[in-house]
């Protein structure tokens, strides 16, 4: 280790001082022009070429980095929780979906995937062997989140009854409606249900709000005025209850469900 460390450069050292004092663990390359602002370009990319290889640095994607700090070792075996890389990675976003569930206690379902909630569009990225997937969203549904905070960094991520409300809208990112489900039923004692139902209509995607409605009716989390405000909302085609399932079983007409999974499922993980 006091080799490697001796081994850095003036430049280099105060390049990766000025960053750590300014709190970066994740940087871009323009923050490093700035630090280096006598530098040119191209001697800076040689520079942080160098760190990499010499394993102070591990490139993230094209221009940005993540500083490898002294506890990483002799080996350099670190990585920043995948949170802050995430939340490095593009503006805006919020961590969501299977993530947020896992993040919340609400499934125990470990992924490799972190979910990246932004307006924008972008390409998957693994990182070691975690990949991160970005779910492009339109603005209007970029709502509903707080602030945690991991090694010190603010985090933002899907409040409960967002994460939820996000999973009933796109099954495909929360392991399907039983995942759903027993997040809905292991939250119920924390979730605010008026502010559970307000976020269902105020993003106005009907076959969420159907499978909300038979959620909570299934596992009576609300009283029948609130599932009233509900069923005002539905249309009036029938949508598969669990997207990641077969078009198969019985049609629920009050919430306009094709229920393609026995309701059973719906509570089997309670008996393990």
């Amino acid at each position: 280790m006091i080799r490697n460390i001796t081994s850095l450069g003036e430049k280099e050292a105060r390049l990766l001082i000025a960053l750590r004092t300014a709190g970066k663990s994740i940087f871009t390359f323009a923050d490093a022009k700035k630090v280096l602002s006598s530098s040119s370009e191209r001697s800076i990319a040689q520079m942080l070429y160098a760190l990499t290889k010499k394993r102070w640095l591990r490139r993230l994607e094209k221009g940005k980095y993540l500083i490898l700090p002294f506890e990483a070792g002799e080996q350099r075996t670190y990585t920043a929780h995948e949170f802050i890389i995430a939340a490095n990675l593009i503006t805006p976003c919020y961590i969501g979906f299977r993530s947020a569930l896992n993040y919340y206690g609400l499934t125990e379902q470990v992924s490799k995937t972190v979910y990246v909630v932004t307006d924008r569009q972008k390409k998957s990225l693994t990182v070691d062997t975690m990949t991160f997937k970005f779910v492009k969203l339109p603005q209007r549904k970029l709502f509903g989140t707080t602030k945690i905070t991991i090694q010190e960094e603010k985090i933002n991520i899907s409040d409960k009854e967002k994460t939820i409300i996000d999973c009933l809208d796109h099954l495909e990112y929360a392991g399907g409606i039983t995942e759903v489900a027993k997040g809905l039923w292991l939250a119920k004692d924390e979730l605010d249900f008026g502010k559970l139902i307000s976020y269902a209509l105020r993003i106005e995607e009907k076959a969420l709000i159907q499978r909300l409605g038979l959620l909570l009716e299934y596992f009576k989390l609300v009283d029948e005025e609130l599932l009233a405000s509900l069923c005002q909302r539905i249309g009036r085609g029938y949508v598969k209850l669990d997207t990641l399932s077969i078009n198969q079983g019985r049609y629920l007409s009050k919430w306009y469900l094709r229920v393609n999974v026995p309701e059973t499922v719906l509570t089997e993980w309670r008996e393990h």
